[in-house]
């Protein structure tokens, strides 16, 4: 653990372990407020203290008034700016004074029926900070307060002995037990401090590696499905019949292009083109299903759907095309040619689910919406436009309420595998000159 330590802790670990703090000081501030309130009521409206001289209960009104004001104070302070350092003393300062206060009241004043510090129940309070001081998940303060409460459990009862003598009913044995209590107290409360701080700050270690692992899934998987898998469980995908919305993209002349570029470069442009791509995928909704060659599917309704799917499916479109634009004038200013693409879209009825081998498993989406998707982006080169969409697509869209990008009709066509034509229309100009630089 030591090695641990020494590293800069990560915004999320310093996070958790703040909110742990937090959490803690809050309950802390709490259990303050509620034992001085609750001692206040006993002292003036139950049966006193009677250990205390009744004539000096404004005295220790004072000290629990004190006590419960400043924690109530500490607890908006903390929750405003967080707990820092001076803070986390204040708290630990507040604990010895309302305690300490108390016990230093009854030696002064004592009533009559007062045997000694040693021999009152209240004693026990002060066993009771030193151990909780512990919780605060620092060893030094522990450590630090266990030796403060020894040195004043030691001085208030040699003052006892002194102002209070003739009364009290404690012997030497007696104050070297009580010292070795506080002691084995204070031992206890460093001890329950060091193993506290380990299981939190190991608890945020291990968050974080679950964050950078979630991180390294998202290259691989679609954010929005691993948070779905993470938060429902692997269950829930089984498979379903649902609606989706497909989309696909393809690089127009790319087999031709990539005969003429070294694989390494021709790596990297797909990388830059797919990046640009992804992100107004991304940005309206859209889970990315795969990446094949330099063709992108896309889904959307997965993996729960949302009633502006279509018209968010068609903006994202827009939004690629328009992306594709920047980019080539990007490829444009490192001497290369600008990229065309097709884009296809299609909504109907699929099953979704996690389809594969018990080696390798993908969340995906078949049926009709794939291939009639996928047909349509085919069909953007015959018929010279950058994006086709089917009726079912645009019906869906208008009754979203949303605002639609203009579409033209292009009437019907017969798609390989169905029987039925499919209405189709285009959005967006010409292939010719609308996707170069």
């Amino acid at each position: 653990m030591s090695t641990h330590r020494t590293e800069t802790p990560s915004t999320i670990v310093q996070d958790i372990l703040t909110e742990t703090i937090t959490q803690g000081e809050q309950a802390f501030g709490s259990i303050r407020i509620a034992a001085c309130g609750l001692a206040l009521i006993q002292v003036w409206f139950l049966f006193g203290l009677s250990w205390l001289d009744d004539s000096r209960l404004d005295v220790l009104t004072v000290v629990l008034g004190a006590t419960l004001i400043g924690s109530w104070w500490l607890k908006q302070r903390i929750h405003i700016h967080g707990p820092t350092p001076q803070y986390l003393a204040t708290s630990l300062a507040l604990d010895r004074f309302g305690v300490f206060g108390s016990m230093i009241c009854l030696v002064l004043w004592p009533a009559e029926a007062y045997t000694g510090m040693g021999r009152i129940p209240e004693l026990g309070f002060i066993f009771l900070v030193t151990i909780a001081a512990g919780l605060r998940l620092s060893s030094k303060l522990a450590l630090s307060a266990s030796i403060f409460d020894a040195l004043a459990l030691l001085l208030i009862l040699q003052f006892d002995a002194h102002l209070n003598g003739d009364r009290i009913d404690t012997t030497t044995a007696n104050q070297l037990m009580l010292l070795i209590i506080i002691c084995l107290s204070g031992a206890l409360g460093w001890i329950i401090s060091k193993r506290s701080a380990r299981l939190v700050w190991r608890g945020a270690h291990e968050a974080k590696q679950a964050e950078k692992t979630k991180q390294r899934l998202g290259a691989y998987v679609s954010t929005e499905l691993l948070d779905h898998v993470l938060s429902e469980g692997n269950e829930q995908l089984s498979g379903k019949r649902q609606d989706v919305v497909v989309l696909f993209s393809d690089l127009r002349g790319f087999t031709e292009y990539s005969e003429s570029r070294e694989p390494e470069g021709l790596v990297a442009e797909l990388n830059q083109y797919f990046d640009a791509m992804l992100q107004p995928i991304q940005a309206h909704g859209g889970v990315v299903d795969k990446f094949m060659g330099d063709a992108i599917m896309a889904v959307w309704g997965v993996p729960e759907g949302r009633p502006d799917d279509s018209l968010r499916a068609l903006q994202a479109a827009q939004a690629m095309n328009e992306a594709l634009r920047r980019h080539n004038m990007e490829r444009q200013t490192q001497g290369l040619a600008p990229f065309r693409q097709g884009i296809g879209l299609h909504l109907g009825e699929a099953v979704a689910g996690d389809i594969g081998t018990p080696a390798r498993r993908q969340y995906t989406v078949v049926g009709d919406p794939v291939n009639i998707a996928s047909r349509l982006e085919s069909m953007t080169k015959e018929l010279n436009t950058p994006l086709i969409v089917s009726k079912s697509v645009v019906d869906n869209a208008q009754r979203s309420g949303g605002e639609m990008p203009p579409v033209e009709p292009r009437g019907t066509v017969t798609v390989r595998g169905r029987t039925e034509p499919v209405e189709i229309f285009s959005v967006g100009q010409s292939l010719d000159g609308d996707q170069e630089a």
